[in-house]
């Protein structure tokens, strides 16, 4: 398919969308955008490893690894991340890096949690034991959770390089 637009974005550390380094900020333009968002299976710009199709438009977007960054725990028990986009909270299925930041699964692999988020729930880390407490955001889990890694092929997709 021939595109009449190109265009070009990327996204930030904490799950921040630009495009020509101004912050798209409206909360339904993201959710549109995050909504169709992918993996770039075009074969062009290789360097922008996902698209987020609009028409006869094609955006090409480049993230700080995850490109779903989760910036909040809704009371339903929900992540949320873009402008209003949820996923179900699965405190068990929650992975740690290469990178030492957390990973909860999303509609990409795995997104991760945002640091804001992660200063919350620190006083939930069992920092000698390598566990997460079963209490706070974490009460559905039946016994302390031990992290554990994000496979090799997900940790190369998600994690945030190193600097």
């Amino acid at each position: 398919m021939r595109y009449t637009r190109e265009y070009f974005y990327r996204i930030d550390a904490k799950g921040r969308l630009y495009h020509d380094n101004t912050e798209q900020t409206d909360a339904s333009f993201l959710d549109f955008f995050f909504l169709r968002l992918k993996g770039n299976d075009t074969g062009q710009y290789r360097d922008y490893p996902y698209i987020s199709p609009c028409g006869k438009e094609m955006n090409y977007v480049r993230s700080a690894g995850a490109p779903i960054v989760f910036r909040r725990l809704e009371q339903n028990r929900s992540l949320v991340y873009a402008g209003s986009l949820t996923q179900p909270w699965e405190p068990w299925n929650l992975r740690i890096g290469s990178d030492d930041q957390l990973y909860h699964p999303s509609q990409m692999g795995f997104g991760r949690i945002s640091p804001d988020l992660l200063l919350e729930w620190e006083p939930y880390f069992l920092t000698e034991s390598g566990c997460i407490a079963a209490e706070g955001p974490f009460y559905e889990l039946t016994q302390p959770l031990r992290l554990q890694r994000l496979t090799e092929e997900e940790d190369s997709r998600v994690s945030l390089p190193s600097s």
